[in-house]
């Protein structure tokens, strides 16, 4: 009999248990959905986490917040606990020196080494500022000679090798920059190098070999973005990548540009500067939403409390994409709007400049790198632009982009041509030549500007811009994009290994006009070449 009731009592225990548990669970639920009531947001995203995991996994998830925070204003709810910003002054706030904000848990993340944080992962506000207190000095360049002429030979290299290859892909490359750096890390017979500094500043092995570790996934891949997408930027702005050469031709024939550039003739050139500065605000480096958490006694942003605990993410498109910064044209890669606010509006202009700055982080979450970044920007663009032209194989889709924290791109491959061999002179000879005319969408223009030369595989244009071979390999079933100055039209050129006018030496060409504002090309193409004749691609 004692046995039976034994037996009894114990399910009845552990019922109880499991009721108070789930009640208690029902309370925690129903005071996390209360205590945020009034943050505007999707509803579902109140609910439960799911919403944001779906649309982490369709790869947009930046672009799809900004939306979010264009309906609903500075403060958005995207979670239980959690809401967004996208302003600088919450930004500024946050992140400064003395703000009670600490980093949340969704640094824990970040910890790539499992048993050792590194600088970003670590959330104990005091052993952070202790820690960075030791790497300071190794970023800072001072005892080691400075960075420049490092960051020269990396440049060469990177150079070098789009230099020997025809065909390249940013990613291939700059996973080959990752090596590199790893081998030069590793190397620590220089007692002045980085890795030697940090060692000497206190800087364990096993600290050391954590930041390395997220400076080869976190610092290699956040700069490589920022050239990849600037120069896919610059590729399809034809009038951006003209005005960027015409400064650099500029700078080097008036001796303002050495071989290579140095970092304080890089930042003189203003137009430069406002193409690394539109390249990071389209598309900042690091996507993160690095929540913050709310201190005890909670705060008030934007008339709203948030309470103790609240989890602050950072709405990174927003804050860039602002039209309230940037103007109406936000969402479009524009450097000249730099140069007009530089001339016509100090305070607008350190406004804009003081918002993308917040890409590389605030106060004490201030990334440490961002000098080096900065000066690997200065000088990667006018030793690539100097020596190349560059083509996207591609257009049509020219890379795979993924946001996860980081932009992962994937499948972004130029055609690579050197600026002095590759590029053949308008034809001069005395040949009859047969006209092509120009196709803008679908409409043959009367008068056309360009000629196929009947003794070879040349283009002759009538506009004051470059002529590529035609017929050979360099060109063989590759677009190339043409810019006119003259009717500020980008184009694309075709060679169509066929032959034109019934001679076998020349080739036939097809040049493309593509609308202003249009990003795909396929669509544009119109092979009918006017009641003459028909050419197919």
């Amino acid at each position: 009999m004692r046995g039976t009731n034994n037996t009894l009592v114990l399910p009845s225990l552990y019922g109880s248990i499991a009721l108070s548990a789930l009640i208690l669970l029902s309370i925690w639920y129903l005071s996390s959905l209360h205590r945020l009531r009034h943050i505007p947001g999707p509803f579902l995203n109140s609910l439960s986490i799911l919403p944001m995991q779906h649309m982490t996994r369709g790869g947009k998830l930046s672009f799809m917040l900004k939306d979010l925070g264009d309906k609903y204003g500075p403060l958005v709810r995207v979670g239980l606990n959690e809401v967004l910003f996208g302003d600088p002054d919450t930004y500024r706030k946050i992140s400064a020196v003395r703000s009670d904000f600490t980093k949340g848990p969704w640094y824990a993340l970040a910890k790539v080494v499992p048993d050792q944080d590194s600088l970003f992962s670590m959330r104990d506000d005091d052993l952070r500022k202790e820690y960075r207190t030791k790497l300071s000095p190794g970023y800072a360049g001072r005892e080691n000679g400075g960075f420049e002429p490092g960051v020269d030979r990396i440049v060469a290299q990177f150079v070098n090798l789009v230099e020997t290859n025809d065909e390249f892909g940013f990613g291939k490359l700059m996973g080959m920059a990752k090596n590199l750096a790893d081998k030069k890390l590793a190397a620590a017979s220089d007692e002045n190098n980085m890795v030697q500094q940090h060692l000497r500043n206190g800087v364990t092995y096993k600290e050391l070999l954590a930041e390395i570790f997220l400076e080869l996934i976190a610092g290699s891949d956040s700069t490589a973005t920022a050239v990849r997408m600037t120069m896919l930027c610059l590729l399809n702005t034809p009038s951006s990548l003209n005005a960027l050469r015409h400064e650099m031709d500029q700078g080097i024939a008036q001796g303002r540009i050495s071989s290579p550039i140095r970092d304080l003739e890089a930042r003189q050139l203003p137009y430069l500067q406002a193409v690394i500065r539109e390249g990071i605000r389209m598309y900042p480096p690091s996507t993160g939403l690095n929540y913050k958490q709310v201190a005890k006694g909670g705060t008030q942003l934007h008339g709203q409390f948030l309470p103790e605990g609240t989890q602050m993410g950072v709405n990174i498109q927003q804050l860039m994409r602002s039209k309230d910064t940037f103007g109406c044209d936000a969402d479009v890669f524009r450097p000249e709007r730099w140069l007009e606010a530089a001339a016509e509006d100090d305070d607008c202009f350190r406004d804009m400049c003081g918002v993308v700055d917040l890409a590389f982080g605030h106060g004490r979450f201030q990334c440490l790198g961002k000098t080096i970044a900065a000066m690997e920007l200065n000088k990667i663009f006018i030793e690539l632009f100097r020596r190349f032209d560059f083509a996207v194989v591609t257009p049509q889709e020219p890379l795979k982009l993924y946001d996860a924290a980081f932009w992962v791109t994937t499948d972004f491959w130029l055609r690579r041509l050197s600026r002095f061999e590759d590029v053949s002179p308008v034809c001069n000879c005395d040949a009859q030549h047969t006209h092509v005319p120009v196709v803008t969408g679908n409409v043959a223009q009367q008068e056309p500007v360009t000629a196929i030369c009947a003794d070879g595989p040349h283009i002759r244009l009538h506009a004051p811009i470059f002529a590529p071979r035609l017929g050979g390999e360099e060109l063989d079933a590759v677009p190339q994009y043409l810019h006119f100055p003259l009717t500020n039209s980008l184009n694309i050129i075709h060679d169509t290994g066929t032959e034109f006018g019934g001679n076998p030496d020349a080739s036939a060409a097809l040049i493309v006009s593509i609308p202003e504002g249009s990003f795909g090309y396929g669509e544009m193409i119109d092979t009918n070449m006017g009641p003459g004749g028909n050419i197919q691609r």
